[in-house]
């Protein structure tokens, strides 16, 4: 379930593919994104 914009990316030291999420409900038969993409990124 992968949303546009949604960045999947790994390396050697990184084990967590995906650093961004959507939040969606349920309405009647599927799935209504909404709010904006949220990005975490680990602080250095």
């Amino acid at each position: 379930m992968l949303v546009k914009g949604l960045l999947v990316n790994t390396g050697p030291n990184d084990f967590a593919p995906m650093k961004s999420l959507q939040f969606a409900r349920f309405v009647g038969e599927h799935w209504e994104p909404f709010g904006e993409l949220m990005t975490y990124e680990k602080k250095k």
